[in-house]
């Protein structure tokens, strides 16, 4: 995916996306999270690149289907961990995904994995 369509679909964030995005850009997690970020073929919502890992939004009416399957294969493969939260989580219960997100990254940090870089992955 091209960076110029990165850059434009985070002038257009949803409503959650955002809420999301204002804990995470906080850095209260100890973090840096870059939002909409090209990956290979794929644009994800928010990545992590010291912990590897993917923070995925997907809406109400988003149904875990085969394309999610193959792109978190694709991810998975390339040595991130991908999460997934739903709009409804977000909206009643941010307390419980930043605590979520949290403790996947002390996780992910405790292993001492060499942060990516986009060379890394970007295509």
């Amino acid at each position: 995916m091209s960076v110029e369509f990165a850059k434009s679909l985070r002038k257009r964030m949803t409503q959650w996306e955002v809420r999301l995005w204002g804990r995470l850009r906080k850095n209260n997690l100890g973090v840096r999270f870059h939002r909409q970020e090209p990956v290979g073929k794929y644009i994800v919502d928010f990545i992590c690149r010291q912990a590897w890992l993917i923070i995925e939004v997907d809406g109400e009416h988003h149904n875990y289907i085969n394309n999610d399957l193959i792109r978190d294969e694709y991810l998975v493969s390339l040595g991130f961990k991908v999460m997934r939260f739903t709009n409804l989580q977000i909206q009643y219960d941010l307390n419980e995904v930043q605590n979520s997100i949290f403790t996947m990254l002390q996780c992910r940090l405790m292993q001492n994995i060499k942060p990516a870089s986009r060379k890394n992955y970007f295509n």
